[in-house]
């Protein structure tokens, strides 16, 4: 994500250009008006933390094309990512490997690019562990494994 201000537009609204969104037609990059872009940082920055890779340019076209729309499907949008997540994290999970693994507080996150900062392991009764991640945009940070 290169975003760089533009000034106003023809309707008077502030713009800005996503310098990495270029294309023949849009040597400068996308613009777009300062509402999409407040839409547009936090769901990127959203599908960031549950994916842990950069966007391709044609995952970043698309995203920027559905900033556009309302935020109630954008919200939608992000309840489909944060659970195909879980589920990773869950599967992750039940593999032997993470299932004899002891965590420790700097670990990285099994989950995100984040560390861990608070780890509870719970005793044989209850075989729970609960992780606390550092990244605030990982929506695993009170998971509960059974």
């Amino acid at each position: 994500m290169d975003l760089q201000y533009k000034g106003m537009n023809h309707r008077g609204r502030k713009e800005w250009v996503e310098r990495d969104l270029t294309s023949p037609t849009q040597p400068d990059g996308l613009a777009m008006e300062e509402w999409q872009v407040n839409q547009y940082v936090p769901f990127v920055e959203g599908i960031l933390a549950c994916i842990g890779r950069n966007l391709t340019k044609e995952e970043l076209n698309t995203v920027a094309w559905l900033a556009g729309s309302a935020q109630s499907t954008i919200d939608n949008i992000m309840s489909l990512i944060k659970s195909a997540n879980i589920l990773k994290g869950a599967n992750r999970m039940e593999n032997q490997e993470y299932k004899s693994r002891e965590f420790k507080v700097g670990d990285d996150c099994p989950f995100c690019n984040g560390k861990l900062i608070d780890i509870n392991n719970g005793g044989l009764l209850d075989n729970k562990i609960v992780l606390k991640c550092s990244n605030d945009q990982c929506y695993f940070n009170q998971v509960d494994f059974r």
